[in-house]
């Protein structure tokens, strides 16, 4: 897009119409090969929002208590829940709770590669990314989305952020009823990754412009690509 600065955009196609969880996969095991990634980088997508600045080293994945039994119904995406704890079972790893709260998870490059490129990920029904890596490398349930996370994808009317807690998921739903418009009076500023960023009238610095401020890569695979900070001038 235009307004983005400071970013490399690497062009990777969504392959597997039917998969999505496999067009994840595959482009976070291509930015895995750049060299300029560091060791450990923030997953994120394009449909969650940091509230506050945080630190990125250090952060513990977040987990969603929902288990197996709560993954029953036609959906492709409970298909793939459903077959990822079926696989972490199968190698003695029983989980009651999943990891894909949809929220930024920071993974690490050499063990995900590791982990994950000897798997046969694009088969159907296909695996869940967040909860096939961290059952995989068997992190143990600490932190739980509700403590960390809110929460908007329904059709409701959004009319306030609870910024108590650190990060929003939500949907184009939310977006149409009011999410937009909240987030744009909540970041007034531009960030450092898009145009404008620095050129506020009074000279103060926003919250969003703060939360960009690491030196951990921050990876969104988004359709059709990979967006990740550019490298920067000596």
């Amino acid at each position: 897009p235009r307004w983005c600065r400071r970013v490399r955009y690497i062009r990777h196609g969504d392959a597997y119409r039917a998969n999505k969880d496999a067009n994840l996969f595959a482009k976070i095991l291509r930015v895995c090969r750049e060299p300029e990634l560091s060791e450990k980088f923030l997953f994120w997508s394009d449909d969650q929002t940091a509230l506050r600045p945080f630190p990125t080293y250090g952060i513990p994945p977040v987990y969603n208590r929902r288990g197996p039994a709560a993954f029953r119904s036609n959906r492709r995406w409970h298909a793939r829940m459903r077959n990822t704890f079926a696989f972490l079972a199968a190698r003695g790893i029983r989980l009651d709770w999943n990891w894909d709260s949809h929220v930024p998870q920071m993974f690490d490059k050499k063990l995900f590669s590791e982990q994950i490129a000897p798997l046969d990920y694009v088969s159907q029904p296909g695996f869940c990314i967040n909860t096939l890596y961290f059952g995989l490398l068997r992190i143990p349930a600490c932190v739980p989305q509700e403590l960390v996370k809110m929460t908007c994808e329904s059709d409701r009317p959004v009319t306030a952020l609870d910024t108590r807690k650190l990060f929003l998921g939500y949907n184009d739903n939310a977006l149409r009823n009011g999410l937009a418009e909240l987030l744009e009076k909540f970041f007034p500023a531009p960030c450092r990754y898009e145009a404008g960023y620095g050129e506020t009238t009074d000279g103060s610095s926003s919250a969003a412009q703060t939360m960009a401020s690491s030196s951990t890569s921050k990876i969104s695979a988004a359709q059709g690509g990979i967006a990740c900070p550019a490298p920067r001038s000596p």
